[in-house]
């Protein structure tokens, strides 16, 4: 067996049969995918990362063409040519760039307003809430949409919450939700 998510927690996470299987959810959802263990079999490495920790003259061409490459601690490790750059750019999809937005969102408690909906990943039935609550009171029905329009994502105990546009809750988590901004 082998479960995905964020850290290793078999009653939490999601469960797959297969390596394939978990493997191509855990690279959908942005996941890590862990092996009965838990270690981790495939760690969430997104293509697109937001940062507002941009070292200073990162963004300036060398003499040579080359651009600076960094490390997530701001160090330089490298060069990368125009040609390298310009490959990199093209492997990068809308849908990379929505979710780098989606996981730049501070997890913690809070409001943000959203513009687009949200698909239903999990294979089966979601709680629709009546307040932006985990409290089992808030929680008024199931529901199995394929997609829904939302138009604000609350974090409350540092798990998301996404508003639908006719004022119910919904499970923001990856394994459950996949946000589709407009």
């Amino acid at each position: 067996m082998f479960y995905m998510g964020k850290e290793f927690n078999k009653e939490e996470n999601k469960e797959y049969k297969t390596l394939e299987g978990g493997l191509k959810a855990a690279q959908k959802n942005q996941m890590n995918l862990y092996d009965e263990n838990g270690e981790i079999v495939s760690e969430n490495v997104p293509k697109v990362q937001l940062t507002d920790n941009v070292p200073e003259g990162a963004l300036q061409e060398n003499s040579d063409g080359t651009v600076n490459v960094y490390n997530e601690a701001g160090e330089k490790v490298g060069t990368a040519t125009p040609e390298e750059v310009q490959a990199a750019m093209d492997g990068i999809t809308e849908e990379d760039i929505a979710a780098a937005a989606a996981a730049a969102q501070v997890e913690e408690d809070g409001v943000t307003e959203v513009k687009g909906r949200i698909k239903r990943v999990f294979n089966g039935k979601l709680r629709v809430r009546r307040s932006a609550s985990w409290d089992s009171k808030a929680a008024c029905g199931v529901t199995a949409f394929d997609e829904k329009k939302v138009v604000r994502r609350h974090v409350v105990d540092g798990k998301p919450l996404f508003e639908t546009v006719d004022g119910y809750f919904i499970s923001g988590k990856a394994d459950h939700v996949e946000f589709i901004a407009e």
